[in-house]
């Protein structure tokens, strides 16, 4: 989709989208891009990833919370089986509080891969999506 940003024409997504990757370095591409889409719209941004190495990212974003890097463990929790109900109401916190401290909105990118391992796993990853998309047409 294309709309005209605050620095003219942009490509970014709306909503909730998701990508196949080929390893690390190609996810990390992809978000960095995709991130960068969400802080010409003045939007928090999140990265999340089993192994987020923080120090990979510039410490000014992350320092002024422009920028959070999570953990997938910090977010869905060690066990790693999604709580729908939970986790709607974090990313209803992030957003209030993203919007409290002026940011137009949250941009989330997570590879929740580690997520769907296994049926249980992947059932309560399926609602989460489900209750996400939900969430996401509820919250642009």
């Amino acid at each position: 989709m294309h709309d005209l940003g605050p620095h003219g024409p942009v490509r970014f997504s709306r909503g909730h989208a998701g990508w196949a990757f080929a390893g690390r370095p190609d996810f990390e591409g992809g978000a960095t891009s995709f991130l960068a889409g969400g802080a010409l719209w003045r939007q928090r941004l999140w990265f999340v990833a089993d192994d987020p190495s923080p120090e990979r990212w510039p410490s000014v974003l992350l320092d002024s919370g422009d920028l959070v890097v999570l953990s997938v463990s910090e977010l869905y929790g060690p066990g790693r089986t999604v709580d729908a109900r939970a986790q709607r109401a974090t990313f209803e916190a992030a957003v209030s509080d993203a919007l409290r401290d002026g940011y137009s909105g949250l941009r989330v990118v997570a590879d929740d891969t580690s997520l769907i391992a296994g049926p249980g796993r992947l059932a309560a990853w399926l609602e989460w999506e489900r209750v996400f998309d939900v969430f996401i047409r509820a919250n642009p």
